[in-house]
């Protein structure tokens, strides 16, 4: 059973956008035939000529064209024109790429179908999706990227790229480039507001300071009120951002470049984050509470003024909700060209702190001190009539990062070319929890602490007939630690593991014309072991380390710039196997809350198809298309718990003596088979400023079910569905000035970005209980953006 039927026809509303482009498409294409055939040639190639994209994640630039590795690159605009503010809108634009909502902390996220589907309680856990900031690795516990803001563009690097990466790029990595100090003066100011409660005012200045150093300076601040309801205080759920970015950019001669940057922001979320969707009708709330006769709490008084179904944005709790995370980070980087070469260090230091405050339950009593009563009614237990609790468990974690890269790079032009280099870091988590109720309580405080030391190098060596070969070889030198003080329980446990890995890869590229490029690569990948941080402890043995998972990548690419470069298409065929696949599930073993388990299932993979496809098809009409046909399952998973808690999943469904199930051969959490963006955008020009240009833009993002949680439980398969953006921009002043009107998921569509099945273990045996993160656009909203550009 899914939370909601789905269908393989096309809906009426699919038609409908896709009629919409059709039309934005057909006049233009008619009008490119008839310009290519009364217009002058070289006029008309430089009117509709897509430019050269540069990537920087490869520890070099690099023209995306020439670059052996399924990549997307998102433009600030077209962040812009999707109103992309949050990390997780990239769901939106790079198919390959699902992330979860990160209202509340860290933010799950899955490349090519690849995610440990990790949250907050495993400390020190990688999602194998690499994230960094102008080449800086983050913390995959730290939130502080979740917001995009004081963007040149977003560079997505599919698949495992542990050569260059490192341990944490086991799926891919995502790198945030931000914008440069320039050594002239210019800047933006940008200010958004929706008809929902949204807005978001953003301004950037850059500028010389003198003839050697130039500065830029960037601050945002953003609202966000969320289509989540809680009727106990008539308040929706929000979210309040801001922060800043300051960079200096010296130049003491001019063979050093040495930039200088300082970011600190500040993010405050009230209220739930989850809606129950699901529950199993007239369930009793904790019948097994010990105690005599008494058999819970009877679901209309725990549910009072809630009906879970899909769709539900409401719920009903009298705990005030919230996540308050203050973080900084600070960077050095230093470029020394050596004649031809370059020699570069990077220093960075990040801390952040998250005060997390959550409902255990999400119910509308207290709970546990109505239990309570009842007993003290029947039995007058005095420790139980003491019990006193506000449904509240609070959460603080402290993630701290430093790191330190030298790498040398040789110019790119000659028979061989190289980058080299050597990291550390030392990513650091402490974290503490309290839930002071008796019944199922718990007071910790841990610390996660993962250091690695690695070596790394990449060669490119010029063949005859324009072929390349590249080969690349890393050595990572790992230490993974933990400590954990069970303050209720007594206990104290301690461990510690290292381990020596050597990854690599090796690709053949050719090159069949200055606008066409094909390759095949082999990369070999991996993710260090890991402690389950959020295992509860019965003892002060230690934690057993999940062991490592070891990745094998095949890919065969080509990339295409075709019509004179008015089209480019990037495609790419990948078939990925990981052995000791990392895997956090929930289990439900004392009859309360849900503990998280880690383990490794014994291999899964991912393969498909990707295609990227951008065409100028006039100087009018730009259109795009990117889509992911993407199969990742378990291969073998005979171990993984049964879903739903208890007694939920029966024998003929699967579960083998109301404990574990074979997941082999099931697809993987977060992975939908099929996800496809396409969009147009067409100009009407405004004739040398007499009038403003015009441009209107739509942008369809469709993607396939899939299921939520990595036990399969089909209470939390999400149906497809599909979301259509529109928007009409003018432009005054060459662009300079600029209003936006903008319709976001204009056909009303709602969806979850995250669905859990871990608050079933709270209610009757064979009930289940599923919550789902309601998307920030899962119902229709409107907008004005204003933006203003100088130089």
């Amino acid at each position: 059973m899914s939370l909601q039927h789905s269908t393989h026809t096309p809906h009426a509303r699919q038609r409908l956008a896709m009629a919409i482009f059709a039309a934005l498409a057909l006049p233009a294409i008619a009008q490119a035939q008839q310009a290519e055939a009364t217009t002058d040639p070289a006029t008309a190639k430089a009117a509709a000529t897509l430019g050269d994209v540069v990537v920087t994640a490869q520890k070099r630039s690099e023209r995306l064209q020439e670059t052996p590795v399924a990549a997307a690159v998102v433009t600030s605009q077209q962040l812009e024109n999707a109103n992309a503010s949050d990390i997780s809108d990239l769901n939106k634009l790079v198919p390959s790429v699902e992330l979860k909502g990160s209202n509340n902390g860290r933010v799950p996220i899955a490349m090519r179908g690849i995610s440990t589907n990790a949250d907050e309680a495993t400390v020190g856990l990688t999602s194998g999706v690499l994230i960094m900031v102008d080449g800086v690795p983050v913390s995959s516990d730290a939130a502080g990227v979740n917001e995009l803001s004081d963007l040149a563009n977003v560079e997505v690097l599919k698949g495992p790229q542990s050569t260059l990466g490192g341990r944490a790029a086991s799926a891919g990595v995502i790198n945030l480039v931000t914008r440069k100090p320039t050594d002239y003066w210019s800047g933006s100011f940008s200010a958004l507001a929706t008809g929902d409660g949204e807005y978001k005012l953003d301004g950037f200045v850059s500028g010389p300071i003198s003839d050697s150093a130039q500065f830029s300076l960037s601050a945002y601040e953003h609202r966000v009120d969320l289509p989540i309801h809680n009727i106990a205080t008539g308040k929706d759920s929000t979210t309040d951002s801001d922060g800043g970015r300051l960079k200096l950019l010296l130049h003491p001669n001019d063979d050093l470049d040495i930039t200088l940057a300082a970011h600190g922001y500040e993010i405050d979320a009230k209220g739930g984050s989850f809606t129950y969707q699901y529950l199993t009708q007239q369930a009793i709330f904790n019948s097994r509470f010990p105690g005599t006769a008494y058999n819970g709490i009877a679901y209309d008084e725990v549910m009072a003024g809630i009906t879970p179904h899909w769709g539900n944005t409401d719920y009903n709790s009298p705990v005030d909700m919230r996540a308050k995370t203050v973080g900084s980070d600070f960077s050095a980087n230093v470029d020394w060209r050596l004649g031809d070469y370059t020699l570069s260090s990077t220093t960075a230091y990040q801390h952040e702190r998250q005060d997390m405050v959550q409902d255990a339950g999400v119910t509308a009593t207290y709970w546990l001190n109505e239990l309570t009563a009842t007993v003290c009614s029947e039995l007058a237990i005095p420790p139980f009539c003491a019990a006193s609790w506000d449904n509240s468990q609070h959460i603080i974690l402290k993630p701290t990062t430093k790191s330190q890269e030298f790498k040398i790079a040789s110019p790119l032009d000659g028979p061989i070319n190289f980058v080299a280099g050597v990291f550390y870091s030392d990513t650091d988590v402490w974290s503490s929890g309290v839930r002071a109720m008796f019944a199922n309580p718990y007071q910790y405080v841990l610390n996660s602490d993962t250091k690695t030391l690695d070596a790394y190098g990449r060669v490119t060596w010029k063949l005859p007939d324009n072929f390349d070969l590249l080969t690349g070889l890393r050595f990572n030198h790992d230490t993974v630690s933990y400590w954990k003080n069970d303050i209720y329980d007594g206990y104290y446990s301690s461990n510690e593991a290292t381990e020596n890995i050597w990854v690599g890869d090796i690709s053949l590229r050719k090159r069949f014309s200055p606008d066409a490029m094909g390759y095949i690569t082999y990369a070999r990948g991996y993710k260090p072991m890991a402690f389950n941080t959020a295992a509860s402890l019965s003892s002060n043995d230690p934690l057993d380390p999940v062991d490592n998972e070891t990745v094998d990548n095949f890919e065969l690419g080509l990339k295409l710039a075709l019509l004179d470069r008015k089209l480019t298409l990037d495609s790419a065929l990948f078939q990925t196997t990981y052995r000791n696949y990392q895997v956090q599930t929930y289990e439900t073993t004392n009859g309360y809350l849900a503990d998280l388990h880690l383990s490794s299932a014994g291999k899964a993979r991912t393969r498909g198809l990707e295609s990227d496809l951008n065409f100028a098809a006039t100087e009018a009409l730009r259109l795009n298309a990117s889509i992911a046909w993407i199969q990742a399952v378990f291969v073998d998973f005979k171990g993984a718990p049964c879903w739903g808690g208890n007694t939920s999943q029966t024998e003929a469904e699967g579960c083998v003596d109301g404990t574990y199930q074979d997941l082999s051969g099931k697809p993987m959490p977060d992975a939908p088979k099929f996800k496809a963006n396409v969009g147009a955008d067409y100009t009407w020009s405004g004739n040398g400023g007499t009038r403003p240009d015009l441009t209107l833009s739509g942008q369809y993002a469709w993607r396939s079910g899939t299921n939520m949680q990595a036990d399969n439980n089909p209470y939390t398969y999400q149906p497809a569905f599909g979301i259509f953006n529109l928007s009409l921009t003018a432009k005054w002043n060459q662009g300079k000035f600029s209003a936006s009107l903008f319709v976001n998921n204009v056909f009303d569509k709602f969806y979850l970005v995250n669905v859990t099945d871990n608050f079933s273990g709270i209610w009757s045996d064979s009930a289940m209980a599923i919550t789902g993160q309601p998307a920030r656009d899962a119902s229709r909203y409107a907008g004005l953006r204003l933006n203003w550009n100088f130089d």
